[in-house]
């Protein structure tokens, strides 16, 4: 098992998240350029607002990446993966390497999870969706993976947060999931109702014990 590390105490630049190989292929944008995902069959729904993930959160340093369906409003609003205060991910990850609470600052969030190895990213590029709850999800693209991956082979494993997540990843790209191991934890948004401490384990079993 992995000793448990602190948060830096100095965090590098917000710009840094994004200052790394991906960003020399397709910029540094919050958004996803249309060259980033994959179009599947779509049926336009124009009550419905366009919704767009963010850019990864990864490194050449990075060997497991942690997959969600696509930002939540509240997400969206805040520009940051997991903006929810409700949704446990950052506790989460806090908790299984400072036994601490999650910093203030996004940034330096984000920098605590580059420096454990961790990336972050979304199954869909873009997508139509009524509130939050990932069964209201239409019309989606999903984002390129494979031209991810080629470019940060040293990833081993991919964590899908939540079920669905999984399930398109795996109808968008089944080739990936023979050659890369992929696990599923349970979902940190607050909708999934377990007990805090199940999921806290959970991802610990996802993280640590399977761990080449």
């Amino acid at each position: 098992m992995k000793t448990p590390t602190k948060p830096s105490t100095a965090p590098k630049s917000p710009a840094m998240l994004f200052q790394n190989n991906f960003t020399s292929h397709w910029g540094q944008t919050p958004f996803l350029k249309s060259s980033l995902e994959r179009t599947l069959p779509m049926t336009p729904q124009p009550d419905l607002p366009r919704i767009f993930s963010f850019a990864p959160v990864i490194d050449e340093n990075t060997r497991i990446l942690i997959l969600g369906t696509i930002p939540s409003p509240i997400s969206l609003r805040m520009n940051q993966y997991y903006g929810n205060p409700n949704n446990k991910f950052w506790p989460i990850i806090y908790d299984l390497f400072a036994q601490t609470p999650p910093v203030p600052d996004y940034s330096a969030r984000c920098c605590f999870l580059l420096e454990q190895h961790l990336g972050l990213w979304d199954v869909f590029g873009s997508a139509n969706r009524e509130g939050a709850a990932d069964a209201n999800i239409r019309d989606t693209t999903v984002n390129d993976f494979p031209t991810l991956l080629k470019s940060y082979p040293q990833i081993h494993r991919i964590i899908f947060n939540g079920r669905t997540a999984e399930t398109h990843f795996i109808k968008a790209y089944p080739q990936i999931c023979e050659r890369i191991e992929c696990v599923c934890v349970m979902s940190t948004s607050p909708a999934y109702a377990r007990k805090y401490e199940d999921k806290l384990q959970n991802w610990r079993e996802a993280i640590f014990l399977y761990q080449k």
